[in-house]
Parts: structure tokens; sequence; C-alpha cells
């Protein structure tokens, strides 16, 4: 990889819909050779896929929140099969540290966080931090 395609995967993390011949014109190289710069990001699993950034405000996901997990009460198999089943929970993390695990979920409201709180409470002990703000850094 050469800073052209650092400049390619910048422009299509802002953007994963943006045209070959819009990318061309600002990285001033053919269209041909920036299909094939893209293709072979693809190809060596560089670029792994073009995902959707989802406002989960805007779908009625007020609480953004993050559990901690420091013990699991059940097998550990019983733990992800059971987590799987938690529609509020997005990301799901084995860590080293104090935690073993970190939870990363979206939520309604507080009534719905409490909800989650008591049905995990039965599985394991964790520590939960509602998120005040997010900002996403780039990490290229």
């Amino acid at each position: 990889m050469d800073e052209i395609d650092v400049q390619i995967l910048k422009l299509l993390k802002t953007n994963a819909r943006m045209r070959v011949k819009t990318i061309s014109s600002i990285v001033m190289l053919s269209e041909p050779s920036v299909k094939n710069r893209i293709s072979k990001m693809k190809e060596s699993g560089v670029i792994d896929g073009f995902h959707v950034d989802v406002n989960y405000e805007k779908l009625g996901y007020m609480i953004d929140f993050f559990m901690k997990i420091t013990e699991i009460k059940i097998s550990f198999s019983d733990f992800e099969k059971r987590i799987q089943q938690f529609s509020d929970f997005q990301e799901y993390y084995s860590v080293t540290g104090t935690e073993k695990f970190i939870i990363k979920g979206h939520t309604k409201d507080i009534v719905s966080l409490n909800e989650v709180i008591m049905k995990m409470e039965r599985i394991a002990e964790f520590n939960t931090s509602i998120v005040l703000k997010t900002m996403k850094m780039d990490d290229l």
C-alpha cells in the first residue's frame, strides 16, 4: 500500500458510495487505476466490506451504553448464546484487564436499559456506563 491507497481508503471511509470518477479526480489517477486499486484492497482483505452507519437516535434508540462484564455466572458457551438474544446489544468484545468482556449496546430509554440490566444480573456481574458523547477518530 502506498500513500494513494491510503488516500482512497480515507475517501471511502467518509463516503463508501463515492463514485470512482470523483475519487480519481481527487487522487489524480485514471478511473481504471482507482478501480484496480480498490479491487486489490478488497481481494487482499484491506477493505472488508462497505457498511451502513446507522443513526440509532433516528430509530428511537436514545441511549448508548457499554456493559463491562467482570464475571459470568453460567458457562461461557451459554453466556455467548444468551447475549446474542438481546436485541439491544450491537457488539461484543473479549478483552484483557479487569473486565472479561465489554458489550456495546443501544436502547430506547432508561426503562429499557433497566430491563436489560435486570436480565443480565441473572447471568453475569457487570458495570454499565451510559455514553454521554461519541467522537469518531480517523484511524488511518
